[in-house]
């Protein structure tokens, strides 16, 4: 009896944090030659695996190249390192302890939102370090008193 319990527990399981994350890497990325990760499929958004990639602030495993969204709102990031180099998305890395830019992509095809984070960052700190295509949606603040130290000339 017990082995038919034990049979039945076993079926009945919810997968692990890595069950879930091994079998999306299986579905949907290719391992690169220095470790990384690639997911080349637009279709699938990676936003649903990476709750289950953060441990301590940062991510598990490090992506290269992701061809949707790469979401990480809320999740804790402490740190943007292992953040995909290349995203042909959006990238939103808003409502974490972020304190620097470290890790930041290097391109982004879509907007970018980074606000707010224990640290605030302008527009042109994001564009210096990487080429987004859309839009970035930094601290109003910020954009704003900007933007008026630019009218007044300071």
């Amino acid at each position: 009896m017990k082995n038919i319990q034990k049979i039945a527990d076993d079926i009945f399981k919810a997968p692990s944090s890595d069950e879930l994350l091994q079998r999306w890497l299986e579905d949907n990325a290719t391992k690169n030659e220095d470790g990384t990760y690639s997911s080349f499929n637009q279709t699938v958004d990676i936003t649903e695996i990476v709750k289950h990639i953060i441990k301590d602030g940062k991510l598990m495993i490090k992506f290269k190249r992701v061809a949707g969204n790469f979401d990480c709102v809320d999740t804790g990031l402490t740190t943007l390192e292992g953040c995909p180099e290349y995203i042909g998305g959006w990238f939103d890395c808003s409502k974490n302890k972020l304190t620097s830019l470290k890790g930041f992509p290097k391109y982004i095809a879509g907007d970018v939102w980074t606000w707010p984070n224990k640290r605030y960052f302008k527009e042109e700190e994001i564009r210096s370090i990487c080429k987004v295509i859309g839009n970035v949606h930094a601290h109003p603040r910020l954009e704003f008193y900007d933007s008026i130290c630019k009218q007044l000339g300071t």
